[in-house]
């Protein structure tokens, strides 16, 4: 059997959702409504102040954590411009993508709670300090979050995620700025599942794109996994083998897989076939629970060179799915697609 037909024939197993897995999630989300949400917004000194709005706002979230993403978008005389909420991977430093800029969108990337490490390089690029082995240093080490309240379904930091990434909707829908009726979310690695939840519970999404899944059918990919996430889990786990059953349970509450099968909106799927961090049988579980449209793209590379090509591929193929999702572009119309992507920008 190929590769691809061993990915394409995982069916998820969805019998391990817990009997109160919606009866935990509306209680989670009704404390979060008793949280205020305490915005305020700064505005960054840009050369294109006149052409766009640039800024970061700063919110509440559960647990009272005061969170953070940045807003870029277009200044429009007439009318409001869709807006692409990114949720980025876990232990990542979050970037802007320019062909989002480039093609009309607004675009919020929110600030992953417990990264303040990747805050400090941010501000060391703006004054030129070199950072390169900086980034690479604090990528490869590890936050230990996701090793932390695994007995704790309430308290664990996926949890956490996922109800900061409803709070993300919450207070970008009343942004002036936008057209809140028009919001895409790019989830990236962990942040698939985030994208997923507030999709769901919040149904103000109107496409989803996305990249690499994790997080998913952790039954058959935990253990395969090579992310830091997956790593920090299994780490934690040993000191609770009288306990298995409860994490395991604990776990499920987040499980993107769990999120994924009641959502009727067009969706595009990225997945690398050679990827071990984000296993591909987590994305393709994940793919066939969704309803409605839904387009899946597939890459094989590995090797450096060939994931830098990779990376472009995708961000072309976001910015064209959400061309055509939200500003309801057809194919004759996106020919000149790829003059438009200039990579991404630290903020």
């Amino acid at each position: 059997m190929s590769l691809f037909d061993e990915c394409f024939n995982t069916f998820p197993d969805t019998t391990g959702k817990p009997a109160d897995f919606d009866d935990f999630w509306n209680r989670q989300l009704e404390q979060l409504k008793k949280i205020p949400l305490e915005t305020e917004a700064h505005k960054k000194i840009s050369k294109r102040m006149l052409t766009e709005n640039n800024f970061s706002i700063s919110f509440q979230s559960a647990g009272k954590v005061k969170l953070s993403g940045h807003f870029m978008g277009p200044k429009k005389l007439i009318g409001r411009p869709p807006v692409v909420i990114v949720f980025p991977d876990y232990n990542t430093m979050p970037v802007a993508y320019k062909g989002l800029l480039n093609c009309g969108f607004a675009q919020f990337i929110l600030k992953l709670r417990g990264h303040e490490q990747f805050q400090l390089l941010a501000e060391a690029e703006k004054s030129n300090t070199k950072t390169s082995r900086a980034k690479a240093e604090a990528e490869e080490s590890s936050p230990g979050l996701f090793g932390e309240n695994l007995l704790d379904p309430e308290r664990y930091y996926m949890t956490q995620l996922l109800l900061d990434a409803y709070r993300t909707v919450e207070v970008l829908r009343l942004r002036k700025e936008i057209n809140s009726s028009q919001i895409g979310i790019w989830g990236i690695g962990t942040g698939v599942p985030m994208a997923l939840f507030v999709s769901r519970f919040m149904k103000r999404t109107v496409c989803l794109f996305l990249e690499n899944p994790s997080f998913a059918n952790l039954e058959l990919t935990q253990n395969l996994s090579q992310a830091a996430y997956a790593k920090e889990i299994n780490n934690a786990t040993r000191m609770y083998k009288k306990q298995k059953s409860q994490v395991k349970k604990n776990l499920a509450y987040c499980d993107a897989i769990y999120h994924a099968n009641e959502l009727n909106i067009p969706s595009a799927m990225t997945v690398n076939l050679s990827n071990r961090l984000a296993i591909p049988q987590g994305g393709f579980s994940i793919f066939h629970l969704l309803e409605g449209e839904k387009e899946m793209h597939l890459f094989l590379e590995d090797d450096p060179a060939a994931l830098l090509k990779e990376q472009k591929k995708i961000r072309l193929t976001a910015v064209r799915f959400f061309e055509k999702t939200l500003l309801q572009k057809r194919d004759s119309d996106l020919s000149e697609l790829k003059d438009k992507d200039e990579g991404t920008l630290n903020f």
